[in-house]
């Protein structure tokens, strides 16, 4: 178990080189995650809930007042120029592009510039939307009634009744060997490995129920971050 006091809300970011940054309601700490230790902590910026660590190390955070990036031991807004629009998750695509989610449209930055990627009236828009991430295969995973794989190939709703743990997903992550975890805002964790699902929750050992973001470091190993007990981490 890592920083995080009973009853407040942990982020757990990508660990780079053994480094993530666990967001505490508007604290972070700098954790190393081999020693299991605090190197350094600082503030977010106002009115933001969200942190985002790239594979090469950049620190981004985002919420209510946009996103901002952090440079020189300070937060600057990016990208430059941008109005200040409500960024509800913001996430790293295989390519090192930045995925911007909003509640009725999905962004992809690029050196700073945005291009549309799934629009508002979008069926997998529906319903809106408030955590999107890009998988390997070349799919969108979106948190909305349940998930939606955005694929024009095999896409479409996944609910409880396709083996979903809840049907209100609050982390989607995709481990280096493709298997997808999802984090339910109220019963725990679920993976999805060659269209098997298996789900944990309290009563197969998971300290809390109420799962707030999910990470890997190394490869085969999960790292849960809880509402209300911290941070903990699986390794079958």
């Amino acid at each position: 178990q890592l920083p995080g006091r009973p009853g407040r809300r942990q982020i757990i970011t990508r660990p780079v080189d053994g480094v993530a940054f666990v967001l505490d309601t508007a604290t972070v700490h700098a954790c190393d995650l081999d020693e299991g230790r605090v190197v350094d902590t600082f503030s977010m910026p106002p009115h933001t809930t969200g942190l985002l660590q790239t594979t090469h190390g950049g620190l981004f955070a985002y919420g209510d007042n946009g996103a901002f990036l952090r440079k020189g031991g300070a937060w600057t807004r990016y990208p430059e120029g941008r109005l200040v629009e409500r960024v509800l998750s913001l996430t790293e695509t295989p390519e090192g592009d930045l995925l911007a989610c909003y509640t009725d449209l999905l962004e992809r930055w690029r050196d700073g510039r945005a291009t549309a990627e799934i629009e508002p009236g979008d069926d997998a828009m529906r319903y809106g939307a408030t955590i999107a991430i890009a998988t390997q295969a070349g799919s969108y995973w979106l948190s909305t009634r349940g998930v939606y794989v955005y694929d024009p190939a095999s896409g479409g709703f996944l609910t409880t009744r396709e083996g979903l743990i809840s049907d209100r997903i609050a982390a989607i992550y995709e481990a280096s060997d493709g298997t997808m975890w999802l984090g339910a805002e109220n019963k725990g964790v679920g993976s999805l490995r060659d269209g098997r699902w298996v789900n944990y929750s309290h009563d197969d050992g998971l300290p809390n129920d109420m799962i707030v973001s999910l990470g890997e470091y190394p490869a085969g190993v999960t790292w849960v971050a809880t509402r209300n007990y911290g941070l903990y981490r699986y390794q079958p």
